[in-house]
């Protein structure tokens, strides 16, 4: 709600600074106004828009032109409406209003919804319209004509299966907004008439990492077919260019499109609409109307704008000719033919073949001449004396333009070694750029069959630098970083940037693995110094993936994808490392897609379930509270939680399984203390990604209700790391739960990141003790001391103390005499279900 309000109270003093969104208006011309249904920036409504300003500037009319935006897909509810209601009263309650453009649906809704209030019952044109949403929006012709909007997911499909015959399969990517929706069933029901073996596997209730992880698995039969797709399965709003360019990173099948702002993004091609050409349309829609043409009069335009386009350099990833695609399809990005890259050399080398031509011509013409004079020499001495004369100045001339040629090839030639180096070098660095990479390296890898290295480097939290200090900034950084990269070069290693803080190093002729890894250590050396840049002291660090030839791959394309899942392996290990590509990781990948692919069915089959380990109160030998832990049982086998977890963390499952376990644990415990008479308090884990969730305190608190458990009963687990994550945004939750007497403890306490600063701004109400430390009691005196000194300080800021991991008599004794309040470990109980923990309260 607050967002909402936010977006209005924006909007609207906006306006009051006197800067509304428009092109010009005057009392004199016609006015137009133009209501986005959309966001400006929104690739689709952007085309749009292009395309009316380019009619309206060709028809040389001069109009008053006023531009809104109704931002329907970040904020696709009522309260929005209204507030754009407010905001077009205030704006515009005095002013006439000749024509209405209205891009897609909701704008035009909008328009036929608050015409007679609003715009004074103008004439509408609306361009970006389905045909379903049409007839769903009007019900009569009244004052209004457009252009429909005419996807053609067939013709897209249809194209697919003649470049692939053998297509299987097609991962179908839309959101869940309502014209996605329709869009959505419109490809399922195009695939079904082209075939009834195809498959259809609908992405759009997936968030964006398991939509990733869905292409990354597909096979080579399959295709990915996007289409409006700007909030995830999730809600979570994302720029389509960056969706589609993750795509593509993933996906070893091609990509279409319906829509032609996919284009340039990692995007095959398709049947695309061009919202340039529905913008154009609706422009001269409108200026009919100006002209004096009643809106009613003019047809609904249900013309194709679409057109079958193709990228060549997708293309070429996938080894797909011109032959295959079909007639008349449109190619982008094709590289100019050999004529059409040298035609300046081309014309300046047939100048000069002329010249050569005219002068050999010439100088035949004059011996001949010559030699007719020397016949006539007895007759006329003085005129063959003038005529040798005359030969004698056109021979000087003659070589004064042969000298002119000789400079003019020199110049030629210079140019051309300048054409060179532009296409294999980088412009910000002057490294070598991905051309060199794929046309130079690779073909000395092929010919050469020689063993060799390729690392991929990418820099670690590199986008924070750009996004806080800016992009000059950034690119300063780039180049500084390369020059440094450059000093710990030689022979036989190539330095290559990939774009971005993407660096490629290519080794020839590598003898072994310790080579490798000395250069490796080389490369991160770099980045052990802070790069002083302005007046900022950078730090920044570097992942490096390796993969060597001929073992991880014969061609470049081959040994990038494999260095980059190597790199991406050391990243999530904690990033600043080198690593070394093998097998294992793509058996990885596979063993977590599979996890990943079980979690939805494992919840809702009640595959999950929840155990309580007692804590004892070693004062009174009395149970005071649990702690609840998950277990996974998969199709009878049980996953440790240790590799389960991290991966529901990783791909977001862990807020749907984290909110499970604590309403469990809340309505088992609430049960147990009922019929026990008792007031024990349970102790649950919670995950990063659910403290990051914005509104995770208002869903514990919610929980409480539900449940009926004493918010005093209740502790919430963190460990250490979350402290380093987001500090601000997890404090201000935790302090909101603490004032509801929900009890903090702090996990695994002397293992991580803590400190002194983070326990006092903090509202920690507990200590728990690794089991590092209980394991070394009364085996190393440092260890004891270490173990005192935890239990005393925790004491002396006001917090309880438990020590986990006990297992031994030894240890419980050392810890009663130390002072701890709580201990849970093997020696009192393991871990046990409801059922079993009942039995066992009984007979404690």
């Amino acid at each position: 709600m607050d967002r909402f309000k936010f977006h209005f109270c924006f909007m609207f003093l906006f306006f009051i600074l006197g800067m509304p969104l428009r092109v010009q208006a005057e009392q004199d011309v016609d006015t137009v106004l133009i209501l986005n249904s959309y966001h400006q920036g929104f690739a689709w409504t952007d085309e749009q828009m292009e395309g009316i300003r380019e009619e309206v500037k060709a028809s040389g009319k001069e109009l008053g032109i006023y531009v809104e935006y109704l931002d329907w897909k970040k904020f696709p509810t009522d309260h929005n409406e209204k507030g754009f209601y407010d905001l077009i009263h205030y704006k515009y309650a005095d002013k006439k209003m000749d024509v209405v453009i209205c891009t897609d649906d909701s704008a035009f809704q909008f328009a036929l919804k608050y015409r007679d209030d609003l715009f004074k019952s103008a004439p509408i044109v609306f361009s970006g319209v389905g045909e379903t949403s049409y007839e769903e929006l009007v019900a009569s012709r009244d004052n209004y004509t457009g252009i429909m909007q005419v996807m053609d997911p067939y013709g897209t499909i249809l194209a697919a299966k003649q470049i692939n015959p053998e297509l299987n399969t097609i991962y179908v990517i839309y959101d869940n907004t309502k014209s996605g929706k329709t869009i959505g069933s419109e490809c399922v029901e195009a695939a079904n008439q082209i075939s009834e073996n195809i498959q259809v596997v609908l992405l759009n209730n997936l968030a964006t990492e398991s939509i990733l992880e869905k292409v990354w698995a597909a096979d080579e039969n399959s295709i990915v077919l996007m289409t409006n797709y700007v909030l995830d399965g999730k809600w979570v709003y994302l720029s389509q260019e960056k969706f589609c360019e993750q795509v593509s990173k993933v996906s070893k099948v091609p990509i279409y499109h319906l829509y032609h702002f996919g284009m340039g993004h990692g995007i095959l091609g398709g049947d695309m609409i061009l919202g340039t050409i529905q913008g154009t349309e609706a422009a001269r829609l409108a200026l009919l109307i100006l002209s004096g043409t009643d809106a009613d009069e003019i047809p609904i335009l249900n013309e194709d704008t679409n057109q079958m386009m193709f990228d060549y350099t997708v293309m070429q990833k996938f080894g797909i000719s011109k032959s295959e695609l079909p007639q008349g399809s449109m190619v982008i990005n094709e590289p100019p033919n050999f004529f059409e890259i040298y035609r300046t050399q081309i014309v300046a080398a047939i100048i000069v073949f002329i010249v050569l031509i005219a002068f050999t011509i010439s100088l035949l013409f004059y011996i001949h001449k010559i030699r007719s004079m020397q016949r006539k020499l007895e007759e006329n001495h003085e005129e063959l004396t003038q005529l040798y004369e005359e030969i004698t100045a056109s021979d000087e001339e003659m070589r004064a333009q042969y000298d002119e040629i000789i400079e003019a090839h020199e110049l030629l030639e210079v140019s051309n070694n300048k054409l060179l180096r532009l296409t294999q070098h980088d412009t910000l660095t002057g490294l070598y750029n991905r051309h060199y990479l794929y046309h130079v390296l690779d073909v000395i890898l092929k010919v050469n069959q020689m063993p060799c290295a390729l690392y991929f480097l990418d820099l670690d939290n590199f986008k924070y630098v750009n996004d806080t200090l800016g992009h000059t900034l950034g690119d300063t950084l780039l180049k500084e970083i390369s020059d440094k990269m450059n000093g710990i070069m030689k022979d036989g290693i190539h330095l290559v940037r990939l774009g971005g803080d993407e660096f490629v190093f290519f080794y020839e002729n590598i003898s072994d693995k310790k080579e490798v890894e000395e250069f490796a250590l080389k490369i991160l050396s770099v980045f052990e110094q802070p790069y002083q840049i302005e007046d900022n002291a950078l730090l920044i660090s570097g992942s490096l993936g390796i993969a060597l030839s001929p073992d991880n791959g014969k061609s470049v394309e081959i040994l990038l994808k494999n260095a980059d899942m190597a790199m991406y392996y050391i990243k999530s290990r904690g990033k600043k490392g080198y690593y070394f590509f093998d097998d294992s990781l793509e058996e990885m990948m596979r063993d977590r897609v599979g996890i990943e692919r079980k979690f939805a069915s494992a919840l809702e089959n009640n595959e999950f379930f929840v155990v309580y380990q007692p804590q004892i109160c070693p004062e009174h030998e009395s149970i005071c509270g649990y702690e609840a832990l998950a277990r996974w049982n998969s199709e009878g086998a049980l996953i440790s939680p240790l590799k389960f977890i991290k991966i529901a963390e990783e791909s977001g499952f862990i807020i749907s399984l984290g909110e499970w376990i604590l309403r469990k644990a809340c309505t088992d415990i609430a049960n147990l203390n009922r019929e026990s008479n008792k007031e024990y308090f349970i102790s649950v884990n919670v995950s990063v990604i659910q403290l990051l969730q914005n509104d995770f305190a208002e869903k514990v608190i919610q929980i409480i209700e539900e449940t009926k458990i004493n918010p005093a009963q209740l502790i919430l687990e963190v460990t250490e790391s979350v402290f380093m994550e987001s500090s601000e945004q997890i404090k201000e939750h935790l302090i909101k739960l603490r004032e509801k007497s929900i009890g903090i403890a702090l996990d695994d306490f002397g293992t991580g990141y803590s400190s002194l600063a983070y326990l006092k701004d903090f509202p920690i109400t507990t200590l728990k003790v690794d089991k590092l430390f209980i394991d070394s009691i009364t085996n190393s005196e440092e260890m004891d001391n270490i173990t005192d000194t935890i239990i005393q300080m925790g004491h002396n800021m006001n917090m309880k103390v438990v020590a986990e991991g006990v297992e031994a008599e030894n240890q419980v004794l050392y810890l009663k005499k130390s002072h701890c309040d709580l201990i849970q470990g093997f020696f009192y109980a393991k871990p046990m279900v409801f059922e079993e923990l009942k039995r066992f309260v009984s007979t404690f």
